[in-house]
């Protein structure tokens, strides 16, 4: 493996705005780029993304969510969805759409809205401790890290940037991951093949990464692959019917 030296996550401590120059990425190579992260989303009955009533200061809003994992589906269900509708909820289905498409989808939904609608995450409650680990030791306070952990999608990036090549199919194929399960993002640091230090691991919340790759040159993000938890990957495979996810919840309290 070779280091790409891109500094994903620098400015998450610094606390800055970062503004694209001239030659940086546009939104079609991001947009391309986060196409690979799926999110699990409450479906109603025709397969119409599911509107939760909630309270946001003290007004009424259609809340539209996304889960980040199996875990953080089970959490929605469990601590969310069953609570707003009571007895009257039964099998809930979630399906699993790209978080482009997600957004796409809010985006369609919130022109037709008469009212208020806000989209919401659920990150994934089993990556929250390394997450707020990672960010209290780049200088985010402690508070702070633990409220975006809980309410922000975190990716868990080399610092710097790794190239790893893989045969496939009998070709190479090069990348250089961010991933969303620490564990798996810590094995392929420790079994990279580098001379010297290792990279280390930085936390990035979901919108710092985006801003980020936004301000490099389009030819440095080309190979930057976001990978879904191991968990994740492994629900896909046992729905791979794509006939939606059914959970009957089983998240923590």
């Amino acid at each position: 493996m070779k280091i790409v030296r891109l500094l994903l996550g620098s400015f998450l401590v610094a606390g800055t705005q970062l503004h694209s120059p001239s030659w940086a990425s546009d939104a079609a190579d991001v947009k391309q780029i986060l196409s690979n992260i799926p999110v699990f989303v409450p479906v109603t009955a025709d397969g119409k993304i599911k509107q939760l009533k909630r309270e946001v200061d003290k007004k009424s809003v259609d809340v539209v969510f996304a889960a980040m994992s199996p875990a953080a589906a089970s959490l929605l269900v469990d601590q969310v969805i069953r609570p707003a509708e009571g007895k009257g909820a039964n099998d809930i289905t979630l399906t699993v759409m790209p978080i482009t498409q997600f957004r796409e989808s809010f985006a369609a939904i919130k022109a037709e809205a008469t009212g208020p609608v806000e989209m919401a995450y659920v990150p994934d409650p089993i990556q929250e401790g390394p997450a707020v680990s990672l960010m209290t030791s780049q200088g985010v306070k402690r508070d702070v890290a633990v409220n975006i952990a809980r309410f922000q999608p975190i990716f868990f990036c080399p610092e710097p940037l790794l190239t790893v090549t893989q045969k496939v199919a009998n070709q190479d194929r090069t990348f250089s991951p961010c991933g969303q399960d620490y564990v798996q993002m810590s094995l392929l640091v420790l079994g990279s093949n580098i001379k010297g230090s290792r990279p280390g691991l930085q936390a990035i919340p979901l919108a710092a990464l985006e801003e980020s790759l936004l301000s490099q040159p389009a030819e440095k993000i080309k190979s930057v692959l976001l990978l879904p938890s191991a968990a994740t990957e492994q629900a896909l495979q046992n729905n791979s019917k794509g006939s939606g996810v059914e959970t009957r919840g089983s998240g923590r309290k």
